[in-house]
């Protein structure tokens, strides 16, 4: 029994000796390099990248500092279908593309970057920094030498700030006689009507691309006053031959039916609106007519009239329209909230003014109102006959404010009118010197690259 015992122990010990030094064995296996086909980059991330800011000194001079950039906050996209590596979010206006490192570059296989001089591939090291002020390739090879795979890497930087707001400046003769005019810019089109100077309603169109020629037509009726026509359901809306009228191309011009108002206020979606001897009236089809509650009678703008469609934030089913004007030498602000469905109907609302409001709305002569960049915009004339700042309201009508988009350079107005278009351009025409202003913010105006792919895990 005893030599049993000991026989037992030490088939016991072989077995666990064995399985030590297996365990050792498979420790050194796994510490060596795999040999493996595979050649993919499966995660990219920027590193700390420098920017160089510029500053005004006390006494004016000019002058530049260095800070350093988080690229991490810059994703960089990896489409594997199409072999691009790229940040579809630009680094900022400054940024040192020529000192690019990167704090991750995931990949299976070894790297190698084409030479900008001498085009011969390099060896790659990420946490280098790297000139990628054009396009780089970069190659990825297999462990096992028997594949390659080739990455165009991009790193975006942008060239022009992105809250700056530039102004363009085009001649235009035909507009110096014009007044009350009324400007719409859609589909590469800007379509403007106007009083001629021997008060003769005009219908001009020109292309977005050539601002200079504008194609001029007489409209067959004599529309009251041009500044109030509406845009609705495809068609323009005006008051003239003393009913209301409707025009497909703001050219030809027929009576629509009787109806129990004398001005154009405003239009939505589903929804014409306009003003009577006694309030409001709104109109599905411009045909029938009804009466629209209110709820201050002796507030109603009587000139200097703007409005604008404001779409709802939370449901696509609501709008608002945006009135503004003057009544007795004051601003008057009113806003009617539309259910498009038709389910609810509501009355217009009166803003009243308050001493606490130290941005209420300013009283502008030739009135233009419309949507920018998530925000209402009034433009017209100051009371000394110059071309106003841009009034912004982000809540609505409550508050206005300027100093967030710059005003062009206009001198000598005579008369003005503005909009704006789906390519984030404002559109500001002027008579008197006639000209044509367009401005954007850059930011609205950058491509915004479709980075839907999936980007690999980190592996």
């Amino acid at each position: 029994m005893k030599h049993f015992l000991t026989a037992t122990a030490a088939v016991l010990f072989a077995i666990l000796t064995s399985a030590l030094f297996s365990c050792n064995s498979d420790d050194e296996i796994t510490d060596t390099v795999t040999v493996s086909n595979d050649c993919i980059i499966t995660g990219v991330t920027l590193g700390n990248i420098p920017r160089e800011m510029h500053t005004t000194g006390y006494f004016g001079q000019d002058s530049t500092y260095s800070v350093g950039i988080n690229g991490s906050y810059y994703l960089m996209h990896i489409d594997q279908l199409n072999n691009r590596i790229f940040n579809t979010d630009s680094l900022p206006v400054g940024t040192n593309a020529a000192k690019i490192v990167f704090s991750a570059f995931n990949m299976r296989g070894t790297a190698t970057i084409r030479d900008l001089g001498t085009g011969s591939n390099v060896a790659f090291s990420p946490s280098d920094t790297t000139d990628f002020t054009t396009p780089r390739l970069i190659t990825v090879t297999s462990t096992d030498l028997s594949a390659t795979r080739q990455y165009v890497v991009e790193v975006n930087v942008h060239k022009e700030e992105a809250d700056s707001f530039v102004w363009k400046q085009a001649a235009a003769t035909q507009l110096a006689a014009l007044s009350k005019m009324r400007l719409f810019a859609a589909g590469g089109t800007l379509t403007l009507f106007a009083h001629n100077a021997a008060g003769k309603t005009l219908c001009l169109k020109a292309s977005a691309a050539q601002l200079e020629a504008w194609e001029e037509h007489e409209a067959n009726a004599d529309i009251a006053d041009p500044r109030g026509i509406q845009r609705f359901k495809e068609a323009y809306y005006a008051i003239g031959n003393g009913s209301l009228l409707t025009s497909a191309d703001g050219i030809t011009w027929t009576t629509v039916a009787a109806a129990p108002i004398n001005v154009l206020v405003a239009a939505g979606r589903t929804e014409l609106a306009g003003m009577g001897a006694d309030g409001f009236y709104s109109s599905a089809d411009g045909t029938a007519w009804t009466k629209v509650a209110d709820d201050a009678p002796n507030n109603l703008p009587k000139e200097s009239i703007a409005s604008v469609r404001v779409p709802s934030l939370v449901d696509e089913t609501y709008e608002s329209l945006l009135l503004l004007g003057q009544n007795g030498g004051a601003p008057v602000v009113w806003k009617h909230d539309i259910d498009c469905t038709g389910g609810e109907t509501f009355p217009w609302v009166y803003y009243p003014v308050t001493e606490e409001n130290i941005y209420g709305c300013p009283q502008l002569s030739l009135p233009s109102l419309f949507r920018y960049d998530g925000a209402s915009v009034f433009v017209g004339m100051d009371g000394e006959g110059a071309f106003a700042p841009l009034y912004v309201s982000r809540d609505n009508g409550r508050t206005w404010k300027t100093g967030v988009f710059t005003k062009p350079g206009i001198t000598g107005a005579t008369s003005v009118a503005a909009a704006s278009d789906e390519q984030n351009y404002i559109w500001v025409v002027c008579a008197g010197q006639g000209e044509v202003w367009r401005g954007r913010v850059n930011r609205l105006g950058w491509k915004n690259e479709p980075g839907a792919f999936n980007k690999m895990p980190v592996r």
